[in-house]
């Protein structure tokens, strides 16, 4: 934890942090592995604690250029990551390293639990945790930014449906907050680019359009399938309404012709 700290003392002088790992890079492994390890317990270390190891992560992140960072990156925000999306008879694709496959999304996990813990009026705010959210979205932020993070991490980012938990959690509306929801914002931006996240080429106005009318079918399947009561009402007037006002999303409802 030391070490840690040590490291984020001297990205904030703006200290080569690197140089003593770069002479002897055997170690900086299973340093990396510790860390991360520390990152996802909830017991013996302090929010204070693991806002500093959430710093360390977005420094880390953002040091990509050298290659012993870059290695130890790549594997939290590689391919494998994948397999939280997947069903499991598919786990053999990926092969080992189980851990760093699910590092991400179980970090996601554990931010999930403090933003429940600080909303919960039961408890008294821990200032220490809405820092521990901001230096989180901060993170999440950084990964979204680059696109060697983003490539496969941003599929992962919207199947934890983590932008959602943000916008409806009591913090991002609070005084206490206001950097929290300042950060979503920046987030929902990075979350929607309207780029092509395997090559990083720029969206086509028709590609665009595309994937977002792909979405909107995606949205009127689930609908018709999970709320079917909701579509078949006893009037066959209000059950025209609702079709109307369901398939113009996109445009104005004559709702005065009802």
């Amino acid at each position: 934890m030391s070490i840690v700290i040590m490291l984020n003392e001297k990205f904030r002088e703006r200290i080569d942090a690197w140089q003593c790992f770069v002479k002897k890079p055997e170690h900086f492994p299973s340093f990396i592995h510790r860390v991360l390890k520390l990152s996802l317990d909830e017991g013996s270390r302090s929010s204070a604690e693991q806002c500093a190891i959430i710093t360390f992560l977005v420094n880390s992140f953002n040091s990509v250029e050298i290659d012993i960072v870059r290695e130890q990156m790549n594997k939290l925000t590689h391919m494998s990551i994948w397999m939280n999306l997947l069903p499991s008879q598919r786990d053999d694709m990926f092969g080992g390293s189980k851990f760093e496959r699910n590092y991400l999304w179980n970090l996601i996990a554990r931010f999930k639990r403090t933003l429940d813990r600080v909303d919960d009026e039961s408890k008294e705010v821990d200032l220490e945790d809405i820092r521990y959210c901001e230096r989180f979205i901060e993170l999440v932020i950084d990964l979204e930014a680059l696109l060697p993070t983003r490539r496969f991490f941003n599929a992962l980012l919207h199947s934890s449906k983590l932008i959602t938990h943000c916008v409806l959690s009591k913090l991002i509306s609070s005084e206490a907050g206001s950097l929290f929801c300042q950060l979503v914002e920046m987030l929902k931006f990075y979350a929607r680019f309207e780029i092509n996240d395997i090559t990083g080429q720029q969206l086509t106005n028709k590609e665009v359009s595309d994937r977002h009318y792909e979405h909107m079918v995606q949205l009127q399947k689930a609908a018709f399938k999970y709320f079917r009561s909701f579509f078949y009402p006893s009037s066959i007037r209000l059950l025209s309404f609702i079709l109307i006002i369901f398939f113009s999303l996109e445009k104005a409802c004559p709702i005065s012709i009802f």
